[in-house]
């Protein structure tokens, strides 16, 4: 249980930064220059339904990411375990 929990804390400080990265995104080009000078509850609400299809598309983007690497490296590990033809 140590080791998953230890697991936990190292993918926690990665997904940490791939927010990081996703937000950074958001704020670069997907909320406009002037969107404190207009923020009503109308255009915030707006903007958090941009910020939720950001989720889903993060979310999509890592989850494809990992399943490619995963398999990527499994690939590489069985084919270690196979005699040299």
């Amino acid at each position: 249980m140590g080791e998953i929990l230890d697991e936990w804390e190292a993918l926690r400080a990665q997904t940490d930064q791939i927010a990081n990265r996703f937000i950074a995104l958001f704020e670069t080009h997907l909320v406009p220059d002037d969107w404190r000078a207009e923020l009503d509850t109308e255009r915030t609400a707006e903007l958090a339904g941009v910020l939720a299809q950001l989720r889903a598309t993060a979310h999509q983007v890592l989850s494809a990411a990992l399943d490619a690497a995963i398999a990527a490296q499994g690939r590489e590990r069985l084919a270690e375990l196979l005699p040299d033809p």
